[in-house]
């Protein structure tokens, strides 16, 4: 028997999601991706996950708007945008919409996916901490 996805990835890109089901099922943690917002609210309304990671940028429905409506629907859910745009309003907007982490592209993703399963192994709940923004300009590993 499969086990219950806990962490919820979307994005249109499918090969990051395929990378990022790699990560994550490398560690035990299991996933569900998806390539857009409206799919990633179906899969709220009919699946209790205790993270969910999203790009900003994608068709019909960006990030930050997924992101408030997944807050209404799960408001324990821990939100991670993760988004090449380095804007200096994307901490406040991110910060509005209910997002609790946002990692720069292009991230190290062995950060990121410490930090998302510290914040699996340690949720009470969003906003219990500023948002945090994370980042890999120098270019360090990929993994």
């Amino acid at each position: 028997m499969e086990a219950i996805p806990v962490v919820l990835v979307v994005d249109d890109d499918e090969l990051q999601l395929i990378l990022m089901k790699e990560l994550f099922k490398s560690v035990g943690v299991p996933v569900e991706c998806v390539t857009s917002g409206q799919s990633a609210l179906e899969e709220i309304r009919c699946n209790s996950y205790r993270c969910m990671i999203t790009d900003l940028h994608m068709p019909c429905m960006n990030g930050i708007e997924l992101a408030r409506h997944a807050r209404q629907l799960a408001p324990q859910m821990r939100i991670t945008l993760c988004t090449g745009d380095q804007s200096p309003q994307l901490q406040e907007r991110a910060a509005e919409a209910g997002i609790d982490a946002v990692f720069l592209k292009p991230f190290n993703y062995t950060s990121m996916l410490a930090t998302v399963v510290q914040d699996l192994d340690t949720s009470s709940g969003p906003n219990q901490r500023p948002t945090r923004q994370h980042g890999n300009r120098e270019g360090g590993s990929q993994a």
